[in-house]
């Protein structure tokens, strides 16, 4: 999957994950924070992940915006404890996030059967910190 969706980005033109934070007004991550490897806590030894420059120079400032996203939650890692296990879990960063919530906000805004265009006035009426999990149950009727 990792492969197609490399290609697909490729094939449609995306801009590089670079190009799209300095565009949202953000400072891209640098080359060396951009790490290619397998996404786990504790890698075995020789296989800790490498600078995307190090895989191939053409990376340079040019990172595929798929793979600077995936490398963006990298440097977003929340620790959690459950049970008495502490649990790392990478979380969108600015990029990623935001071109997630546009997604959202397109697809709400754009239905007119969605809440939100029915009545774009309407603002949460519950708790201060009304979130994604809460939403979801507003949405579902909970």
């Amino acid at each position: 999957m990792a492969e197609r969706n490399l290609k697909r980005g490729f094939r449609l033109g995306l801009p590089s994950g670079q190009t799209v934070a300095r565009a949202m007004g953000l400072a891209p991550l640098k080359d060396d924070k951009i790490l290619i490897g397998t996404a786990v806590d504790k890698p075995e030894k020789g296989a800790e992940p490498k600078p995307i420059v190090e895989t191939d120079g053409v990376f340079a400032d040019n990172c595929p915006l798929w793979t600077y996203i995936l490398a963006e939650a990298m440097h977003n890692v929340e620790s959690v404890k459950v049970a008495g296990v502490t649990i790392n879990t990478p979380k969108l960063g600015p990029v990623g996030g935001r071109i997630v919530a546009e997604v959202f906000l397109g697809l709400l805004f754009g239905s007119p059967d969605s809440f939100l265009s029915q009545n774009p006035s309407w603002t949460p009426t519950v708790a201060p910190n009304f979130g994604l999990p809460e939403f979801v149950k507003y949405a579902l009727g909970m």
